[in-house]
């Protein structure tokens, strides 16, 4: 079973940092693949007049834990990893559920809008710059599962 390991430094505010978190993949606890990607939402939204709404408002952001993930073609994102078969997802930012601690329709999917590879292209779901996309994806098989552990990059030994 692959392991995923999502390492969380950056925060939404900053999309001069695109992709500031780190993932890496393990499989008979060796580290087969790692790379920089991202945890965080988009910093923003535009509205239907092209002003933009702060992400805080509009996106979730996926908190520390662990869940399950499997390999899945999407029709937006292709072949991507769904995470808890689409169920609940805990959230640093709950805003889109009424009881306000998660989220659903979680997936890891290519990141990047248009011209801008460096856009996370997130409304909470974790993504990869698309130049690291096709290297991460090929490493599943359509119908693999595994686990997804999100944690943060410098942990509070208090």
């Amino acid at each position: 079973m692959k392991i995923i390991k999502l390492y969380s430094l950056s925060t939404p505010d900053n999309p001069e940092y695109g992709y500031g978190d780190y993932i890496e993949v393990s499989e008979d606890k060796e580290i087969i693949w790692g790379s920089h990607a991202s945890c965080c939402p988009n910093p923003y939204k535009l509205n239907g007049q092209g002003l933009p709404i702060p992400w805080k408002l509009v996106y979730d952001w996926i908190d520390y834990q662990e869940a399950e993930f499997e390999c899945v073609e999407h029709y937006k994102y292709g072949k991507c990893l769904l995470i808890n078969k689409a169920g609940e997802v805990k959230s640093r930012n709950p805003i889109k559920n009424a009881n306000g601690t998660i989220f659903t329709e979680v997936f890891i999917h290519s990141g990047g809008t248009g011209n801008n590879p460096n856009w996370r292209g997130s409304a909470g779901c974790p993504t990869l710059a698309p130049d690291l996309w096709k290297l991460f994806i090929d490493i599943f098989c359509y119908g693999e599962k595994g686990k997804l552990i999100v944690k943060p990059f410098i942990e509070d030994k208090k």
